[in-house]
């Protein structure tokens, strides 16, 4: 998928209004995942609990994270998908 350019996105915001969607930590929640959706075969034998780290499930469910962007983006009409990264990801390791 190709880079947006600033240029590109100003040039469609002149034209109409976009609209803008990141409520990803609710959406995952909507699909009931266990501890095993998180750690997949990659972090099979991490020392601690990995459910909630959303962060992961890019590399354990990469079908997840498409299916919400495709939802967002097709069924939701979103323009822009956005993802806050709170930087939990090393502080939940630590734990």
């Amino acid at each position: 998928m190709a880079r947006i350019t600033s240029g590109i996105l100003k040039a469609l915001m002149n034209e109409r209004i976009m609209v803008l969607d990141g409520a990803m930590g609710s959406t995952i929640q909507t699909y009931m995942l266990i501890e095993e959706d998180f750690r997949g075969e990659r972090f099979s034998d991490h020392p601690k609990s990995l459910l909630g780290n959303n962060d992961l499930l890019s590399l354990s469910r990469p079908d997840v994270i498409s299916d919400i962007h495709e939802r967002f983006l097709l069924a939701g009409g979103a323009d822009i998908i956005i993802v806050l990264k709170k930087h939990r990801l090393i502080m939940k390791f630590k734990k």
